[in-house]
């Protein structure tokens, strides 16, 4: 991206020495400039690291996706791949490594201008690996924090290849971090022109849904993915950018009700400063000007698309029902907008704002007609009072409306109770209306006339011309509601249905901190039993939920259970699930698990080796040759030392303990958590005796047999020398 450098005359007065500020190139400065500038570490590599891949991508002319790397437990670290044009090794040590110095500053079609995203994995690391491909050169380099903690970079290998140009950044990740880096990519990218491929954890690209859209600008609708500000965004370069406290003076009351809008503006690269983080705009004169203009011209464009989707509509009642949406329902952030502009929506010529029509208990009265069906309404509190209202309903609906003709009148309201929740969401903006032709009563007209009854009227067709319906629309009947046989109104307070909350651990993502956030409302049938937590303001046990929760999420994965549903239930209904013989609590689901678990398995023995080995290996005695053995596991196999079999049943031991340490550890924690005790006891004393004569008698035979294993590098151990060095030993014995 271009960046405005703006120039000027000066005019000196005076005489004196001159001299020009500077930056110290110390530690601080470099901790400000690759972590400092970023609030959210994981976010900014994700979105630098990825900002660079396409760039790379841009200039190379190359349109495949790039590759990106989540981590999980078997590959535990972060990478992406891009198959732009690489970087030679002279661009890798001198400009790669060089802060506010970039490639990129020429032209508006790149995203970089700073010289600061390609730092930006230091904001998490002390380390990361660079693999630049060039020309038929694989070169490794190794970025790092020095004993001074200067950003460092060293050349470690240089092999020729045939793979495509290109640059790979790597480096591990927390095994408590994995959720967040797996769960805020997708976020990052949702505005990538080129997205990445994406491997090491199942992660779909979020979809973008526009409820009114033109080319640079589209106003979000239902069923998109959560976003973390539901305002205004400008979009440039693949980022999102929320618009804030920008200088409002001259903006029309109209242009700033489009700030209102879950709307995405698309900018060109270079029409808004941004600032160093990439995580906000910057608001300079320029980017102030650019975002008033356009705000001004979508008011009227975002006036002229709700005015063309009014007059796409089939009929007049389908015109009242977008309007209904826009102002009150899903897309009610346009009502600011509406009741701003002078507009006065119309279909057809017709005046959707007219509410002389209203549907009453009795009839439709329109310039003194009358429709003659009788009315039962119901909405989400209605039929939870277990009735229905008899009350005036307007033409134009307040709410998602449904009409259907009362055939039957049994069981009304557990056959709307089970419609508004699986048909409708359990959504508390629908309103069921029952209707039943009666015909005309006799009554007395204006003049005093009587007016006789008339049953001959079909009330059916008078409504729907009356609300504006097409001609041939099909009232559904209420027999053909579902509801549940087994229940009836007699029992209605002991429903099998309940509304529960639903925990979701992606919540923390759209509203950090919120305890709520990770409850979501969902109808299930309580007969069939589930697991439960008691919750008390949204939090469990007093706690964050998913600080309460997990623990019990990564031991019952370790076990090798299949992920649970988990329904949180409000203090006053705990008593209720307490007694059912169906559910159970999540702390009793686990530790039935793992009780289960250690009936088969007789993990004590394992778990006291494991413990007594790392208390061992502090022994001054023993710890070298401990930690020599403990490097040789997952370097050398045990049947490399086959003419040693006391080396080769200790090794054996070894990787036995180091298969199942994990679990171990886990389930040791755990039990302490839950009972205050770990539940692995084993003789310490005796376990301790066996090992260190194990080891001694190991140590012995390595140090006489095989002395330069006790010299390897733990670092870096050298694994093919290391082999080939047994193979001789062993040869020559």
């Amino acid at each position: 991206m271009k960046i405005a450098q703006e120039t000027g005359n000066v005019e000196r007065v005076g005489i004196g020495e001159e001299g020009q500020f500077k930056i110290k190139a110390s530690a601080k400065a470099f901790e400000i400039l690759s972590s400092g500038l970023y609030s959210d570490k994981v976010r900014a590599i994700i979105r630098e690291l990825s900002c660079n891949a396409y760039d790379s991508h841009i200039e190379a002319g190359n349109e495949d996706p790039f590759l990106l790397h989540l981590p999980n437990d078997l590959e535990p670290y972060f990478s992406l791949r891009d198959f732009g044009i690489g970087l030679c090794h002279e661009d890798v040590m001198n400009i790669f490594p060089t802060y506010f110095e970039s490639t990129k500053t020429s032209s508006n079609d790149f995203v970089g201008c700073l010289g600061l995203g390609s730092k930006s994995p230091f904001s998490y690391t002390d380390s990361f690996m660079v693999t630049s491909i060039f020309d038929g050169k694989v070169r490794i380099y190794n970025s790092f924090l020095d004993e001074h903690r200067i950003p460092s970079i060293v050349l470690m290998s240089e092999n020729d290849t045939t793979e495509r140009n290109g640059v790979e950044i790597q480096f591990p990740v927390e095994q408590n971090d994995f959720h967040e880096f797996t769960s805020k990519t997708p976020k990052v990218l949702e505005y990538f022109k080129l997205k990445p491929e994406i491997v090491g954890a199942e992660v779909k690209h979020n979809e973008i849904n526009y409820f009114i859209t033109r080319d640079n600008w589209g106003v979000r609708g239902k069923g998109g993915a959560a976003r973390d500000y539901q305002q205004a965004r400008a979009v440039m370069g693949n980022i999102a950018y929320p618009i804030g406290d920008f200088n409002y003076e001259g903006l029309s009351q109209v242009a700033r009700a489009v700030l209102r809008l879950d709307i995405d503006i698309f900018f060109n690269i270079g029409d808004l400063d941004i600032a160093a983080s990439r995580e906000k705009l910057s608001y300079d004169k320029q980017t102030n000007e650019n975002i008033k203009n356009r705000l001004e011209q979508l008011a009227g464009e975002i006036i002229e698309e709700i005015g063309t989707k009014i007059q796409d509509c089939e009929c007049k009642w389908d015109a009242r029902k977008l309007i209904y949406s826009m102002r009150a329902g899903d897309y009610s952030v346009f009502q600011t907008l509406i009741d701003s502009s002078d507009v006065k929506f119309t279909w057809k010529g017709i005046e959707l704002f007219d509410s002389s029509c209203k549907l009453s208990s009795q009839y439709v009265k329109v310039d003194l007609a009358m429709v003659p069906v009788h009315i039962t309404r119901f909405n989400h509190s209605t039929y939870r009072r277990k009735r229905g209202r008899f009350a005036a309903v307007n033409s134009i609906p307040v709410n998602d409306v449904h009409i259907f003709i009362e055939d039957k009148s049994n069981c009304k309201v557990l056959r709307v109770e089970k419609y508004i929740n699986e048909q409708c969401g359990g959504s508390r903006n629908v309103e069921i209306i029952f209707v039943r032709d009666v015909g005309f009563s006799s009554y007395t007209a204006d003049d005093g006339t009587t007016v006789p009854e008339d049953r001959s009227q079909d009330g059916f067709a008078m409504l729907r011309e009356h609300l504006g319906m097409m001609p041939d629309t099909v009232f559904p009947l209420v027999s053909e509601m579902p509801f549940d046989k087994d229940t009836s109104t007699s029992t209605v307070n002991t429903l099998s249905k309940c509304t529960l909350l639903e925990y979701d651990p992606t919540g923390c993502c759209s509203r950090r901190g919120s305890c709520s956030s990770y409850w979501s409302e969902t109808t299930i049938d309580k007969t069939k039993g589930g697991i439960y937590v008691p919750i008390d303001r949204y939090k469990v046990d007093d706690s964050n939920p998913d600080d309460a929760l997990n623990p019990y999420f990564y031991m019952l994965k370790l076990l090798g259970s299949k992920d649970v549903t988990v329904y949180g239930v409000k203090s006053r209904k705990v008593g209720e699930f307490e007694r059912s013989k169906q559910w159970t609590t999540l702390k009793e689901h686990t530790v039935r698990k793992v009780t289960n678990y250690l009936k088969r398995h007789n993990l004590a023995a394992e778990y006291g080796i494991q413990n007594e080995m790392s208390i061992i290996e502090s022994d001054s005695r023993y710890g070298t040759i401990n930690k020599t053995m403990f490097e040789m596991i997952g370097i050398m196999s045990k049947d490399m030392f086959t003419n040693s079999p006391d080396v080769y049943a200790f090794i054996e031991r070894l990787e036995s303990i180091k298969k199942t340490s994990k679990l171990c550890t886990a389930i040791s924690k755990f039990s302490n958590r839950v009972y205050g005790i770990s539940v692995l006891e084993y003789d310490a004393e005796a376990v301790r005796a066996t090992l260190k004569e194990e080891l001694s008698v190991a140590g012995v035979i390595i140090k006489e047999n095989y002395p330069l294993l006790l010299k390897i590098d733990s670092f870096n151990p050298p694994k093919e020398a290391m082999a080939h060095y047994i193979k001789l030993v062993n040869d020559s014995l």
